[in-house]
């Protein structure tokens, strides 16, 4: 016995050359799209859980706390913390000096004590405070520059004369003020007293 198929042509395969799927016009402009909306979408969600102030329009947009001043971000020279130099042209000086300005004009016999500070630490509270003490020495204005950081202890001048700081007195073994003051270190109008 003979086994005849089971199976029969009902009608001959037939189509066009061209490709059916992948659609490369499709495909083309749905990589487009995604492609400018990803980004966007990416960009817009970090704005809106961006925690950081990042210009002076993120201050004014949540807080009515006057702007006295912007520093710019900039390399130090020789890896010291005074940027701010005698006749010194470049955008750093410029900065401290307008702030220097715009300081005077906003305290306007309101007080002479200023603190600088921040919740982290290397946001620069160093850096300012005594970038802004120079930019006020520099106008033959008395400064003393006291340096709270009794955590980290930077040092302000360091070389200077003086051998006790901040502490000692406080604690009470350290009863004359003037021990601790380094004058003149830094320039003749800025005294400094050091953490300790």
């Amino acid at each position: 016995a003979v086994v005849e198929p089971c199976a029969r042509v009902v009608d001959f395969a037939d189509g066009s050359r061209v490709p059916v799927s992948p659609n490369k016009v499709k495909v083309m402009v749905f990589a487009m799209l995604a492609g400018l909306l990803v980004p966007a979408v990416a960009l817009y969600v970090a704005g809106v859980l961006s925690t950081k102030v990042e210009n002076r329009g993120d201050l004014h947009a949540h807080t009515s706390i006057p702007v006295l001043g912007e520093i710019p971000r900039g390399n130090r020279l020789n890896g010291s913390h005074i940027a701010v130099v005698e006749n010194g042209k470049d955008r750093l000086s410029e900065a401290f000096r307008i702030l220097r300005a715009n300081l005077g004009t906003y305290l306007d016999g309101r007080g002479k004590v200023l603190m600088v500070t921040s919740t982290h630490s290397g946001e620069g509270k160093t850096f300012i405070s005594l970038n802004l003490a120079m930019a006020l020495a520099l106008v033959r204005s008395k400064v003393l520059l006291i340096n709270m950081d009794l955590r980290k202890g930077t040092c302000f001048s360091p070389g200077s004369k003086s051998v006790y700081g901040l502490v000692p007195f406080l604690e009470g073994e350290l009863t004359d003020p003037d021990q601790m003051i380094a004058s003149g270190y830094l320039h003749p109008f800025l005294d400094i007293i050091e953490a300790g």
